[in-house]
């Protein structure tokens, strides 16, 4: 199951127990079935910086979109991870050894035989971070060189802050960091208590929002990247969710809760 918000807050794309992707207008008040999947093939959302484009990846090496023209892309391996530039250049971070930039003309990065699990563009799209179970990269869009070494540390999720000078990292090794995309030097290593699933930077600039498995149950919580400071959701602590993602201004919650039921809370502490 996969959530996702669109950039302008106005939409909340969801893939449900039954792999089909249903489109909730917050708005409107309306819910749109955008696509319907064999069980367990679709995997990944995306949505495209205008809001009215939807990325999703499936099991199959391909890549659909809707909103608009429906369009199908194919690529080398099963898509695990999708991340669109500011610009609207889709990158694919797939199953295998390879992430794949959709440009004119397309860009192939190999990862020499790790399987990228994460993929994410600076906010100015000058640079590409993608994260393996080994090390973590960070291209240059430009030449498609590495901007600095190979990090070595695994990241499964990446997210960069809104004004691109952190990058933040997460895996199952309960460890969020925070690195320096211009030196590539290590900041600042936060212990926490669950294996990260997803990260997301409030416009703060401070605030990183986590998803996680904590063992019994699923969590997310905030985490304050200046003072350290961790704060849980006392909101959703009559939920049992399996999947969560913020507003883009970090004012509320969107949860799916293991009845398939999607639920939006206002952030309170």
């Amino acid at each position: 199951m996969s959530i996702a918000w669109s950039p302008d807050g106005r939409r909340i794309a969801v893939i449900d127990a039954a792999d089909v992707v249903r489109v909730h207008d917050l708005h409107g008040g309306t819910v749109a079935t955008v696509a319907t999947f064999d069980r367990d093939t679709a995997w990944s959302l995306a949505w495209h910086p205008d809001s009215t484009r939807l990325a999703i990846g499936t099991e199959r090496p391909e890549v659909l979109v809707v909103g608009g023209e429906r369009v199908t892309y194919a690529v080398e391996a099963t898509p695990i991870d999708l991340a669109w530039s500011p610009d609207g250049v889709l990158a694919v971070a797939g199953e295998e050894d390879v992430v794949e930039v959709l440009a004119d003309p397309p860009v192939r990065l190999p990862h020499s035989g790790e399987a990228p699990c994460a993929v994410a563009w600076s906010p100015d799209g000058r640079r590409l971070a993608t994260g393996t179970r080994n090390r973590i990269r960070i291209w240059d869009t430009m030449t498609w060189q590495l901007a600095v070494p190979a990090l070595a540390s695994p990241a499964t999720v990446l997210a960069w802050r809104p004004d691109g000078a952190e990058l933040a990292s997460g895996n199952d090794d309960l460890r969020l960091q925070i690195w320096s995309p211009t030196t590539g030097n290590l900041l600042r290593s936060f212990p926490e208590r669950a294996e990260i699933w997803s990260l997301q930077w409030f416009p703060d600039n401070r605030t990183v929002a986590l998803f996680g498995f904590t063992g019994d149950p699923y969590r997310t919580w905030l985490r304050d990247t200046g003072s350290g400071d961790r704060h849980e959701l006392p909101t959703l602590t009559d939920l049992s969710i399996i999947n969560a993602a913020w507003s883009p201004d970090g004012s509320r919650v969107a949860v799916v809760d293991d009845d398939d039921r999607l639920q939006v809370r206002n952030r309170l502490r």
